[in-house]
């Protein structure tokens, strides 16, 4: 049996291209995008889509969305 302690963990580092997108009225709670950006080493972007958009952004910024799958689909 493993005994885990805290602080023991270590999360991957992610290595393929990635956009992160975060909608302006996101009011569930997160960590800032700077705090995790370390963790990409592959290409990287974090946009922040504003007009009120919440956490559901593929329902809410469909185009925004489809924008930053097309773009990171072309790194």
């Amino acid at each position: 049996m493993t005994t885990w302690r805290a602080g023991s963990l270590r999360t991957p580092v992610i290595a393929v291209p990635t956009i992160t997108l975060e909608g302006d009225a996101n009011g569930a709670p997160h960590l800032d995008a700077g705090v995790y950006a370390k963790k990409f080493k592959g290409r990287y972007k974090h946009r922040v889509i504003g007009g009120g958009v919440g956490h559901n952004l593929p329902r809410e910024a469909p185009q925004a969305f489809a924008d930053a799958i097309i773009e990171v689909d072309s790194y």
